[in-house]
């Protein structure tokens, strides 16, 4: 006999039974393990081996869950980024918008400290921007942007420091530039005509943050390139021929027709598509529905351009006209049978609109040079902080100011 111990009932005594005799779980000895030359009761042997056995399986679940969860944390950033974090936190602030200025010597980047109603000249950018994104990454917070080329082309750069003396550095050059809606990856197409219907498409996405690229797609396509644009996960082209138009995704090396006789005019994040048949109204589309018509007037939504997404994707804010009324429309997207009824922002007949979104929802809209901001369905006026010029040109609201060396 031997002296053991029940660690779930704290019975000890001295038996040679394998299990306790009050409740029948195993029993642990209580003296010295015993040693490999098989010394010691069998039945301790027994309970011992079988939980040294199950060690190390526990040890393999543990590292395998740790690993995946590291995954699915890098993943989930990487798709589902959250306010920026970088030099000048925003907790309690009301975040920054940063302003684009044209000037004799180009284009010069404002920021605008909202709460304090301040400003700062930011990083000459050479020309006027098409777009601004919020480039978030895991370890820095960069600016992308879009500007157009001499030859009609658009050039994707990013800028890394919002000091006066930041530059854009130029991450690629196409005809069309589309960036995912957290900036993490931006897609450029080319197209060189072969004559007739045909001509040589090529479609390559970068990785921003390593500097790196790859083809999606190089080949012959019939038709010319009217429209580009990205999802989180993949781009899409829009071409057009004398037989009407297609939207397709584009795959590794190959292009998957997914809707005819409309272009694209915005993606969501989610790949909800906003498109528009030659003189239709706006459209919403999402796999596998047919399109669905936006608008409260007969005729729908006649869209000029869309604006800006919300962070979440579920809300995207259009310029155009329904029922005579020119404006900026809110207008809620999703999988649903029919979409809620586009709301009226503000009328406006300005040339120069631009809309972002903060945070918290609110919605900042630039007309001719005039800023408001949305909140609780109120508009109310930013005034232009002291010393900055009027902003002109796309804006873009950011909750932290981003830097990281150039050397990094």
């Amino acid at each position: 006999m031997s002296a053991k111990v029940c660690l779930r009932c704290d019975w000890s005594g001295e038996t040679n039974a394998g299990v306790c005799p009050s409740c029948g779980t195993a029993l642990f000895s209580s003296a010295p393990r015993p040693d490999a030359s098989g010394g010691g009761d069998p039945a301790d042997r027994r309970a011992i081996d079988a939980t040294e056995q199950r060690r190390p399986w526990a040890s393999r679940i543990a590292v395998a869950a740790i690993g995946l969860f590291a995954v699915s944390a890098f993943v989930f950033v990487q798709l589902h980024p959250g306010p920026a974090t970088g030099v000048g936190s925003a907790a309690g602030r009301d975040g920054y918008l940063l302003v684009p200025v044209g000037g004799s010597s180009g284009a010069r980047l404002w920021v605008w400290d909202v709460a304090t109603g301040t400003a700062e000249p930011g990083p000459v950018l050479g020309a006027m921007p098409d777009e601004l994104v919020e480039s978030v990454s895991l370890q820095d917070t960069w600016i992308g942007l879009t500007t157009p080329t001499a030859s009609g082309g658009r050039t994707a750069s990013v800028v890394r420091d919002l000091g006066p003396t930041g530059r854009p550095i130029v991450v690629a050059r196409g005809r069309f530039v589309a960036w995912s809606a957290a900036g993490g990856y931006v897609s450029v197409a080319r197209t060189r005509p072969l004559g007739g219907c045909r001509a040589d498409l090529e479609v390559r996405t970068w990785f921003v943050t390593i500097g790196q690229g790859e083809r999606r797609f190089s080949g012959t396509v019939c038709g010319s390139l009217a429209a580009f644009g990205r999802d989180r996960l993949v781009p899409y082209v829009a071409l057009e021929t004398n037989g009407g138009l297609r939207i397709a995704q584009v795959g590794n090396d190959f292009l998957s027709t997914q809707l005819r006789g409309r272009t694209i005019l915005s993606i969501s994040n989610d790949g909800d598509l906003l498109v528009q048949a030659p003189g239709g109204p706006l459209e919403l589309w999402f796999q596998p529905s047919a399109p669905i018509r936006v608008g409260s007037s007969h005729r729908g939504l006649m869209p000029d351009d869309v604006l800006a997404w919300s962070a979440d994707a579920s809300q995207a804010y259009v310029l155009g006209s329904d029922g005579g009324v020119h404006g900026v429309y809110r207008l809620t997207v999703g999988p649903q049978p029919r979409p809620r009824q586009p709301q009226l922002i503000v009328a406006t007949t300005a040339l120069d609109v631009a809309v972002t979104t903060a945070a918290n929802g609110d919605v900042f809209i630039a007309t001719d040079g005039v800023v408001r901001r949305w909140h609780d369905g109120s508009l109310t006026d930013v005034a232009v902080p002291p010393g900055a010029p009027v902003p002109q040109g796309p804006i873009l609201w950011v909750s932290a100011l981003p830097y990281s060396s150039p050397e990094g």
